[in-house]
């Protein structure tokens, strides 16, 4: 009697044990969660990305000691409030939330004022948005180039030159922008596409302060806190801001508008090779100068509509372009 006593008993514990296991620690039932984890997975600490370059790599323009300094240190410190507030924010339910933070934090950021407790929003907005904000900076710079520019068949170099007349220009807005900073935060080049409409893509040159997210999708980004520049720069902000076109990966920025405006990339594609077919450059290896005069066709509106719409049908076809491919002219 004893033992069926027993018996049950032990039954109904692990039963219970078992349940509880898929209980999260605000209470809810398990569930299963984006990127295979379930609500109830122990959270993974957040790691401070590596560099993809050793700290003198981008001297003279950063010295080293500033980039030891600003990725051990202060992305370091964002990242430890940023793991800490997270865990809170796990504690109250939001399981969910933190695991979409460790697949993309920009989204989440992006998101939060719609999506998280309202008591979050600031330790989020500082601390993962300085985490991020950090590793985008970061990953977006390699060894300085003198007269670095976006590919002049590039989408992203067509959109600055349609909309601010030529590069240079663009440069001067930047970087009045980026000095307009007052106290700390950070100058972007960002894009809206405009996919409910045709799929276009409007550049910005906007500014946040803090670690504040920008207002669009960032395409290129410059921190303007001291912690940046001041070792090697005091208060010249203006020489490290200058120095900046150096340094910026262009092939990396040029691919965020393909991601995000893939329709009107694909129609800059289809007016740019009517603007080479119409000047006998349409092949692999188009003339350089021929190249940038079929650009500036394309920008000042003078391709024949013709070309474009036979284009287009070539396009379709799959005879002009791979669609999987869509940063490579025919």
């Amino acid at each position: 009697m004893k033992l069926a006593i027993f018996v049950v008993i032990a039954t109904v514990w692990i039963k219970l044990i078992t349940f509880s296991t898929a209980i999260d620690l605000a209470g809810r039932p398990d569930v299963d969660l984006p990127g295979g984890h379930k609500l109830s997975d122990p959270l993974p600490p957040l790691v401070l990305p590596k560099l993809p370059y050793e700290y003198n790599a981008l001297e003279p323009i950063i010295d080293e000691e500033t980039m030891k300094i600003h990725h051990l240190k202060h992305q370091e410190a964002y990242r430890a409030k940023a793991q800490s507030t997270l865990h809170q924010l796990c504690q109250e339910g939001g399981a969910k939330d933190i695991w979409a933070c460790y697949e993309d934090p920009y989204i989440v950021l992006r998101d939060m004022k719609t999506e998280l407790p309202k008591k979050f929003h600031k330790d989020l907005r500082n601390a993962l948005g300085g985490f991020w904000n950090h590793k985008f900076f970061f990953d977006s710079l390699h060894a300085p180039i003198k007269d670095n520019k976006p590919s002049v068949d590039s989408y992203l170099y067509r959109n600055i030159l349609s909309q601010w007349g030529s590069f240079e220009t663009f440069q001067e807005k930047f970087e009045a922008e980026a000095l307009s900073v007052f106290g700390s935060g950070w100058a972007w080049l960002t894009m809206k596409c405009n996919k409910i409409a045709d799929g276009s893509c409007q550049l910005f040159i906007e500014k946040s302060p803090n670690q504040d997210l920008p207002v669009h999708t960032p395409v290129i980004g410059l921190d303007v806190w001291e912690h940046a520049y001041y070792i090697k720069y005091q208060n010249r902000r203006i020489e490290y801001v200058r120095g900046f076109w150096q340094l910026i990966d262009w092939k990396k920025a040029e691919q965020i508008p393909l991601k995000e405006c893939p329709e009107s990339v694909h129609s800059h594609m289809r007016v740019m090779s009517a603007s080479l077919h119409q000047r006998g450059q349409l092949n692999d290896k188009p003339d350089p100068t021929e190249l940038k005069a079929a650009l500036k066709d394309v920008i000042e509106g003078n391709v024949d509509p013709a070309l474009v719409a036979q284009m287009k049908e070539r396009f379709k076809q799959g005879i002009a372009q791979d669609e999987e491919k869509p940063h490579q002219y025919p």
